[in-house]
Order: C-alpha cells, then sequence, then structure tokens
C-alpha cells in the first residue's frame, strides 16, 4: 500500500433495479394496452402500473442521493478518511485501536453480510463498513487487512 487508494459507494444495484423494472413496466403496458383502429391505447390507471412507477420513481430518487452525496472511503499507510460531499474525517493509526472483519445477519435474514468494524479511541460505537456496498470491494478489504497488520506492528 504505497499510496492513497480511494474507494467510492457503488450505485449499480439502483441503474439494474431502474432498468429491470423500467422494462416489465413498458412490458405490461403494451399487453395491458389495446390496439383499436391503428392506435395504441395504454392503461396508466392500472394498480399494477402505478405500483411500478411508484418503484422506478424511488429507485432514481435514491440513486440520485447517492451520487450526490459522493460518499468515499480513502485508505493510505497513514490512516483511514472517510469523505462525502459535505466533510471528510480522518483517522490516523495512532487513533485506530482496532480492526474486526465479521459476518453479520441484518434484520434476521438467512444471508449473511461481511462487515469491517473500525474501532476509533473518543467514539463509543465502532466505524461499520459493509464492503459490498463499495466499488472494489476486494481491493478495500485487502487494503484493510494490510492497515490491521499495521496496527498489530504499531502495538
Amino acid at each position: 500500500m504505497k499510496d492513497i487508494r480511494k474507494y467510492s459507494q457503488t450505485i449499480d444495484f439502483y441503474w439494474k433495479s431502474i432498468s429491470f423494472y423500467s422494462i416489465v413496466l413498458i412490458l405490461y403496458s403494451l399487453m395491458a394496452g389495446s390496439i383499436a383502429e391503428g392506435t395504441l391505447s395504454l392503461k396508466l390507471a392500472d394498480p399494477f402500473v402505478i405500483l411500478l412507477s411508484i418503484i422506478i420513481v424511488a429507485s432514481a430518487i435514491s440513486m440520485l442521493s447517492r451520487f450526490y452525496g459522493e460518499r468515499a472511503i480513502a485508505i493510505s499507510e497513514k490512516g483511514i478518511q472517510f469523505s462525502n460531499r459535505f466533510r471528510e474525517k480522518f483517522y490516523s493509526l495512532s487513533q485506530i485501536e482496532s480492526i474486526d472483519f465479521a459476518r453479520e445477519r441484518i434484520f434476521r435474514t438467512r444471508r449473511r453480510y461481511s462487515v469491517i468494524k473500525i474501532k476509533v479511541e473518543n467514539k463509543i460505537m465502532p466505524i461499520r463498513i459493509r464492503p459490498s456496498a463499495f466499488d472494489e470491494e476486494a481491493g478495500l478489504v485487502d487494503d484493510l487487512k494490510r492497515l490491521k497488520s499495521l496496527l498489530k506492528g504499531k502495538q
């Protein structure tokens, strides 16, 4: 880890969901509509069309808010920097007490998610990072493992 590596929050999930639900909406509208006298009429007041439209709009708003927030993590040999559009917070190696890698269930689901907990001095709760929410998940985990080994060498 020679230089600063920056990992931004991913928005791929939102693009995929918006495109999928849009295709379903278009196909359903075409199948539910009718062709009479050379014109196509669509049912826009159908409850399924309204539901899909609400999902598409909600996903678009969520994607735009994540895109606008510009959340990122920068990791170097000196420490970790958490940033978004409005502020930055840097934790040096001397401030970091521990880095733990765990797998947790969220909302009692069967699937387990990997979570990284960073314990910082003068903070009661650890900082929680879900690597799957960032681009280059494997690189983020590797860099945090290297940082953890640097912490062990410090102690």
